[in-house]
């Protein structure tokens, strides 16, 4: 393609180009402006902790650094958690599986390196007031940078493909994507090394490796030369740099802190091995499946690393460095400990977690570690006013502290207390995903009101976007106390000709203590015309057979109700009922009612709509014994229109979001005292 300058230099070159299609809709929210860059700031900033890291192995000075780098790891940590959330909160308002964290391979890849950064600030912690786990926080800070680009590799080569809904197809880029995170691999091992032979040795290696995948590229060979070069730099830093060799105190405040790191650090491994299973199916050429419920794969696990951090981030604090008085210990913790179990006994007896359809067991980590993050507000609390005396620049960690366990309980009770409030009671047959319960989908037929727990719904109308692919759906909610008024406005993109189907954005009504969210999840096709077909008549008895262009159906026998209400129907009046089994032919089966009511001397049918069929059926008279009747049948892709939504009511959804601002906070609380700190030592 040429490019002509002289076009370019046109007055009206910017108003020549036409516009695109823009932004998938999912993605047109105010969240994905922020997200994305404040988590690159959040990957990029991992660098210099790695950077100081890589420095202080390769000049031999294993100590100057530490003060210089463990603001810049505090500032990486507060940034990268804020970002992760960020798209928390994006999916949580734009996407529909009803929730902000799904385990989605690229969500755990972003998580990951946030995890390995916290456990090597704490040692970094340690180190700096006991002398104990520089080793650590070595390697943790190498390896939080090394799964930065371990997370792109993933994003970016595509291998995600079929796994993520948010991975990038393979952009071509993969050979230099595995190039960058193995130069990068065998830098740490090579500053890690502790003399010239010992660095030469690591070269040769490496590039004898390189060399081999050049000529003879394999998979196998190129993930065991990664392999091999990060656990060749785990190796050095644990033979090469000088630590301590006396094992910390039980009853110290740096043995409980090396414990919640190794924790942290754990988690971390258990997120990426099961993130990494389409790297080893790639790999090895195996096909090992991803667990059928990943929540529940993932979230049995880090349920425990809960209870532990939980605890572990309530009590460490109120240990001294070196050694901790076990009297002095209990009479520090006796207050936070009575006010925890009082505020556990209150939840335990009037609250409600509803995981028992996992197991009791389960149910029963759920209420540990809710008590456990209870227990670390309050101890952090108690040690930020009586431990510290209100001196609250000293108090960052403990604020964030706080703020973690806020986000931990907001997550326990919010996922275990979500519930589904879109029950179908009005009982229209809609087509809906594979994925969706009909059960749990409410329609909603335009301008008609329908009960949805303590609301009275109804569809008001919709209108369309000016691209003509997306519509805004107005669903008016009324409370039976008539308290509450208010209008949402869940929206969908529908491309029925390119049959890539409905993609929605949910709508939420927000309050201090709950969320209502709804989404759409079925809708008639929007480029039907207005109806022009008439009803076909058939006459019928029981046991009869009418076809239609989808399928049949079998008129079951007739049935008369005499005894109705005078006010409604009149000294005279009836009732004739019609039960239809209608045999789809995608093997579907509905079973609908026609009915003809005689009401003060007037007859008037009452049309069954079955919107996933395109059929309208409505009874025109009975016969005076009962025995046949007239029923008229009209198919129509306009049957009516409808939308059906999904509702989810979120407990307590607020207390996450406001636990991820106090944790961000609290950190950069530390960041302000620590870089102030480092100016008044130079």
């Amino acid at each position: 393609m040429n490019f002509d300058v002289n076009q370019a230099m046109r007055p009206d070159y910017m108003n020549s180009i036409k516009d695109g299609n823009d932004l998938n809709p999912l993605l047109q929210n105010y969240w994905m402006v922020i997200h994305p860059p404040v988590l690159f700031l959040g990957f990029a900033t991992t660098i210099v902790p790695f950077a100081f890291a890589i420095a202080g192995l390769w000049v031999k000075k294993g100590t100057d650094w530490i003060k210089q780098a463990l603001p810049w790891a505090l500032f990486s940590a507060a940034v990268l958690g804020v970002g992760i959330m960020m798209g928390a909160a994006w999916a949580y308002e734009s996407l529909t599986f009803g929730g902000y964290w799904a385990w989605d391979p690229v969500e755990n890849a972003s998580l990951v390196p946030w995890l390995v950064m916290i456990a090597g600030i704490h040692t970094l912690l340690i180190y700096k007031h006991s002398a104990y786990s520089l080793r650590s926080t070595y390697i943790f800070f190498i390896i939080s940078f090394i799964m930065v680009l371990y997370s792109t590799f993933l994003t970016r080569s595509g291998i995600l493909g079929e796994t993520s809904v948010h991975a990038f197809t393979d952009l071509g880029m993969n050979l230099q994507l595995y190039l960058f995170l193995y130069l990068f691999i065998w830098i740490s091992a090579f500053a890690a090394a502790r003399d010239a032979k010992q660095r030469n040795v690591t070269m040769i290696v490496s590039g004898v490796l390189l060399a081999v995948l050049v000529f003879f590229p394999n998979p196998i060979v190129a993930f065991l030369s990664m392999i091999a070069g990060l656990a060749c730099a785990v190796l050095y830093v644990q033979k090469n740099v000088t630590a301590v060799q006396k094992e910390e105190n039980a009853s110290s405040r740096e043995f409980w802190m090396f414990i919640g790191s190794l924790v942290f650090f754990l988690s971390a491994m258990v997120i990426i091995f099961k993130t990494s299973m389409p790297v080893y199916n790639k790999v090895f050429g195996t096909s090992i499946a991803p667990p059928e419920d990943p929540e529940y794969s993932y979230n049995n696990i880090q349920m425990y690393v809960s209870i532990i951090i939980g605890l572990l981030t309530a009590v460490t604090q109120y240990f001294k460095y070196k050694n901790t008085d076990r009297s002095y210990l209990i009479k520090k913790l006796l207050i936070p400990t009575i006010i925890t179990l009082v505020i556990c006994g209150l939840l335990f007896a009037f609250g409600q977690i509803n995981y028992h359809k996992k197991g009791p067991i389960f149910h029963a980590s759920i209420w540990l570690a809710l008590a456990a993050s209870i227990y670390s507000i309050v101890a952090n609390a108690s040690y930020i006013f009586a431990g510290l005396r209100g001196k609250l620049k000293l108090a960052g960690g403990s604020v964030a502290h706080v703020g973690f366990a806020m986000v931990l309980a907001g997550i326990l009770v919010t996922s275990s207390n979500k519930e589904v409030i879109s029950n179908n009671l009005n009982g229209i047959p809609v087509p809906l995903g594979p994925n969706e319960d009909p059960r749990e989908n409410l329609t909603l037929v335009q301008g008609v009101p329908s009960n949805m727990g303590k609301y009275t719904l109804t569809y008001l109308g919709d209108s369309a976007h000016p691209r003509k692919q997306e519509w805004y759906y107005k669903v008016l909610f009324t409370s039976d106390d008539g308290k509450e008024n208010f209008t949402l406005l869940p929206d969908a993109f529908v491309n029925y000709k390119g049959r890539e189907g409905l993609m929605a954005n949910p709508s939420a009504r927000h309050y201090w203590d709950h969320d209502i969210f709804t989404f759409i999840t079925s809708l008639p096709n929007p480029d039907v015309k207005d109806d022009t077909v008439s009803f076909k008549p058939h006459t019928l008895k029981a046991g009869d057979t009418v076809f239609y262009s989808k399928g049949y159906m079998v008129m079951q026998e007739i049935q008369k109700r005499d005894s109705l209400p005078e006010t409604v129907f009149g000294k005279d009046g009836s009732l004739h009922e019609i039960p239809i089994k209608i045999y789809s032919k995608t093997g579907s089966i509905y079973t609908v009612t026609s009915r003809l009511a005689r009401a003060r001397g007037e007859f008037m049918a009452l049309p069954d709509t079955i919107p996933s069929e395109s059929l309208i059926l409505q009874m025109a008279e009975v016969s005076d014994d009962n025995t046949t009747a007239v029923l008229g049948v009209k198919e129509s892709d306009n049957v009516m229109k409808y939308v059906t939504l999904k509702a989810f009511k979120y407990p307590y959804i607020n207390l996450l979001w406001l636990g991820v601002l106090v944790t961000a906070f609290g950190i950069m609380m530390s960041v302000v005292r620590r870089v102030s700190l480092n100016i008044k030592q130079r």
